[in-house]
Formats: C-alpha cells, structure tokens, sequence
C-alpha cells in the first residue's frame, strides 16, 4: 500500500518506513470485507494527500482540520457536501489506522483520541411499509408479473419482505446461492462483514424465484441469480 506514506516519505529511515507500510498492509488484510478494505483505503489516502506529513507527525490539531475540511467541502465525484456519515466513517478509518500502529508501537498515541463525530440517524429519510395496513401486500399485488420483469421484481421484494436481506446480498446471490433438499429451498447469502449465513425460504419466495428462473435459459451455478432488464442495462 504505498498511498500509506505521503511525499515526505524521505524523512523516514528506511526500516521505519517498512515498518509502517508493512502495518499498513496488514491492517487492511485484517478485515474480511473487501468493500471495507476499499472505503478504508481511500479514506486514509485522502488524509495523507490533505494532511501532508507522514503518519509518525501526524497530530489531533491535523485530524480536527481534516474534519473540517470534509464538513465544508464537496466531494469530487458527487459534486455535493459529504455527508455526516461519510465523514464519520473516514475519522473511523483513521482512528483503526493509528490504533493498529499504536499496538505495533509505531507511536505512542492515537491522534484521533478525542476527535469529536456528529451523530448519525443510522435510517436518515427512509421510509417503510405499515404491514399492519397491509402496504407490503399491496405493493406485491401492484407488480405485473404477466413480464419477466415483472416475475423478477416479485422474487427480489419477497427476498427483501420475508428475509430483510440487505440490497448488496441480493445483488450478489447467483444461480449457485440456492439449495434444494426435499421440498425446502435453501439460501445462502453475505451478510454485512463478509459472513455467508444459510437459511430456508418461505415456500411463496422459493416460489417466486423459480417463477422468474423459468423465463431464463442456459443458466449454471454462476449465473447472476437476478439480471438487469434491457431498459435497466442501457440506464446502467
């Protein structure tokens, strides 16, 4: 990982700078989840290229600006203000970052000790369906599934109303990811983490997964389990 050194990199002793890139390495190796490895790697780069100064200089007064930074800047690929929760995530890549250096006694402390974050409604602008006024059946009764599209979007709802799968699981699961053993259909997905979890489906989701299966062909194992329509593909 050699974003984890900034331009002032000469300033440190070659084995020092091993020492810290070799941390760098396995503290992102650490987590399970490529999708965190990700985040946390660009968060931390991010810093660097703002804070420029190697990670041994690096200070509390250097951590509160970059916040600040964050808090009155725009994002470079939406164009709009980062959002609390991004913010909160980057200041949490950092403090993992200095923590896993702080126990290797690449430092003494952690500069992000007492770096303040805003809280964060986890649901924001959500909504949700009132089952007890039976939306969630109206909104499975509203899907014309006389259409593929129709037959997959059924399937994908039930996914979400009967196992409150999260939407990266869905779009993950493939042909392979179901598993019949008598008349039960068996589901394996990834959780949040990178934890595969089994469980049984509902006799009406496996239903509708079969039903929307039907309308396709040459299917194996590692065909995706849900496909984009052709409107969604040229949206895409």
């Amino acid at each position: 990982m050699n974003s984890i050194i900034s331009k002032d990199e000469n300033s440190l002793s070659t084995d020092v700078l091993h020492d810290w890139k070799k941390a760098a390495a396995s503290w992102l190796d650490n987590f399970s989840s490529e999708d965190t490895r990700r985040a946390y790697r660009q968060a931390w780069s991010g810093f660097l290229d703002f804070a420029g100064t190697t990670p041994d200089k690096v200070s509390q007064d250097d951590v509160i600006s970059y916040r600040r930074h964050l808090e009155t800047s725009t994002s470079p690929k939406t164009g709009e203000p980062y959002t609390q929760a991004t913010i909160n995530l980057r200041l949490s890549a950092l403090s993992s970052f200095f923590e896993w250096a702080k126990d290797r006694g690449l430092r003494p402390d952690n500069p992000t000790g007492g770096v303040k974050r805003k809280a964060v409604n986890p649901y924001g602008k959500a909504t949700w369906l009132r089952t007890e006024d039976g939306e969630d059946y109206r909104l499975l009764e509203s899907i014309d599934t006389s259409t593929t599209r129709g037959l997959r979007d059924r399937a994908i709802m039930l996914l979400f109303l009967t196992l409150a799968l999260r939407v990266s699981s869905v779009a993950g699961l493939t042909v392979g990811s179901l598993r019949r053993q008598g008349k039960t259909t068996f589901l394996t997905y990834t959780q949040k983490g990178g934890k595969t979890r089994e469980v049984g489906l509902p006799e009406p989701t496996a239903e509708a997964i079969d039903a929307y299966l039907n309308t396709r062909t040459g299917l194996t194992d590692s065909s995706p389990l849900f496909t984009a329509s052709e409107a969604g593909r040229k949206a895409a």
